[in-house]
């Protein structure tokens, strides 16, 4: 009885087991769709994960590559500046010089301004002394026409009688320089005043002209017709 009461019990405590294990065995079962599941979702999440890394390994790749790039036209772009910048300095220099070199032509035109403008000062000042010479000289032929009825503006230079005159005024001074140091004595010759010539010289022209002579002090020949009426003013 003993014998059949313990296995009784045993059987039964195998049922209990095996029922036991039957029920563990669902609930495996139950749980490993589950984790089938997450094993899949977790597949997939490595494998976009894994193209995530290239993804980010390629633009890695790229921000390296662009880096250097970036890095040769930083040095390059160095190299420009410096070039520029020597550039700068060496038209900063070239402007200064042609500054400078404005500057002495400003002055250097000034300069030239200054003597044309003194130029045509004196060039209005000698247009005065000319037009003073020809008021004198249109006065003159004026009162030599009215005086002796000659028009000296058709003179004609005749050289053989200008020599004569000139001859025989020579030989008057002359002679009047001997009756001077006949009757006084004279200074030493390196002593004497070159002005006192020019206006013995000048006397004597103007004393011949006051005559009625035949030649003026400028060298112009007069013509027969007013020796002829000059010579008929002293008859008269």
């Amino acid at each position: 009885m003993l014998r059949e009461e313990d296995l009784t019990a045993k059987a039964n405590e195998l049922r209990l087991s095996v029922a036991t294990e039957q029920q563990r065995h669902k609930n495996l079962i139950a749980q490993r769709e589950p984790m089938n599941a997450r094993d899949a979702e977790l597949a997939e999440l490595i494998t976009v994960r894994k193209g995530d890394i290239a993804t980010y390994e390629k633009r890695l790749a790229a921000q390296a590559e662009e880096s250097r790039e970036s890095e040769t036209l930083i040095k390059t772009q160095t190299s420009q500046r410096d070039e520029a910048h020597a550039k700068s300095a060496k038209i900063a220099e070239q402007r200064a010089t042609r500054i400078a070199a404005i500057s002495d032509r400003e002055n250097e035109l000034r300069r030239v301004r200054d003597s044309l403008g003194e130029l045509q000062d004196r060039r209005a000042q000698g247009q005065v002394r000319e037009s003073q010479f020809q008021m004198k000289i249109d006065n003159l032929v004026a009162h030599v026409s009215r005086s002796y009825q000659i028009d000296l503006r058709g003179f004609t230079p005749d050289d053989t009688l200008f020599e004569k005159i000139l001859s025989a005024l020579l030989r008057k001074r002359a002679g009047a320089q001997d009756l001077g140091s006949a009757c006084a004595p004279r200074a030493p010759a390196d002593e004497q005043n070159p002005s006192d010539d020019q206006a013995s010289d000048e006397a004597v022209s103007v004393e011949d002209f006051g005559e009625g002579a035949e030649i003026s002090t400028r060298g112009a020949c007069v013509p027969q017709n007013f020796r002829f009426a000059a010579r008929a003013t002293r008859s008269t």
